[in-house]
């Protein structure tokens, strides 16, 4: 038979109570007596009761924002606002620089120290070996043909006109900043100094043949052999400029235009030809007539 009441009391015949027991969740199992246990993560091991460490002290709450203040991105934790000090920089994320990249322009070139500027002017960028030059026919070429029969027509005249543009063209092609062409070509009318002025133009040609892999000829050897077969050694140092020209071209060199400069040496060659024939008629026709008027007393 159950006993009711009180379960102790003075009626207990050992008169010992059992210590108290805290507060039983319904259906539950007893916890032993000590700490009550930390929080168990879901579906993981039971860790064993440990001591619980002392709650730290709340710290000072953070300084008040300033209107306008950049916002850290999402990624990183606000910086944390001194207070009565100036905002905190924002973050930037890893592996990129706080400073803006500088400004690249379109076809720009690199400068150094990673900033780009406007592509210079012509020039600038052109391969080895191009040459910077006003004239749109450089590198053009003079056929024998031509310089045979504009000679001819010119009466001389057309030798000077080749020579000054050839003169101009050879010194770009060396790059040596010279610019003496006129001054060479009045010099071919001054007897001795032609001779050396004809030979610093071949020379420089076979210099330029040299550079571009063809061989060379002897400057002084033809100077000497044009002193008695002038057109012939004339041709062989034209045939070898127009074999530069060619080399230079990677191919067939284009042929150089007549241009109006050109039709006028012709033109003025021409006048003169003509004067000088008529000239020496005259001649032979006055020398007739007092041939004959002498014979008749």
């Amino acid at each position: 038979m159950e006993r009711t009441g009180p379960p102790y009391g003075d009626d207990d015949p050992s008169g010992e109570r059992p210590p108290d027991q805290g507060p039983q969740s319904p259906g539950g199992p007893q916890s032993p007596s000590g700490p009550p246990p930390g929080p168990q993560s879901p579906g993981g091991p039971q860790s064993a009761p440990g001591p619980q460490s002392p709650q730290s002290a709340p710290g000072p709450p953070p300084g008040p924002q300033s209107p306008g203040a950049p916002q850290s991105p999402s990624a990183f934790p606000p910086a944390v606002q001194s207070p009565g000090g100036p905002p905190a920089a924002p973050q930037s994320p890893a592996g990129s620089s706080p400073y803006p990249a500088p400004p690249q322009s379109p076809g720009g070139v690199q400068l150094p120290g990673g900033y780009s500027g406007p592509t210079p002017p012509g020039g600038w960028q052109q391969p080895m070996g191009a040459v910077a030059t006003a004239d749109p026919h450089h590198g053009a070429k003079f056929p024998l043909g031509r310089a045979w029969g504009f000679s001819i027509l010119s009466f001389g005249l057309w030798g000077f006109y080749w020579f000054f543009n050839t003169r101009k063209q050879i010194d770009q092609e060396l790059g040596t900043g010279r610019d003496d062409a006129l001054l060479h070509t009045f010099g071919l009318l001054v007897p001795i100094l032609n001779f050396f002025i004809l030979y610093w133009l071949w020379r420089d040609i076979s210099l330029v043949r040299q550079r571009a892999g063809l061989s060379d000829f002897s400057a002084g050897g033809y100077l000497v052999g044009a002193i008695f077969i002038a057109p012939l050694f004339y041709s062989l140092v034209l045939n070898k400029l127009n074999e530069y020209w060619d080399r230079r071209a990677g191919g067939v060199a284009p042929v150089r235009p007549v241009t109006t400069g050109e039709k006028v040496i012709v033109g003025i060659g021409a006048a003169l030809l003509v004067l000088y024939v008529l000239f020496i008629i005259i001649i032979i026709i006055i020398g007739a007539a007092a041939s004959t008027s002498s014979s008749s007393f």
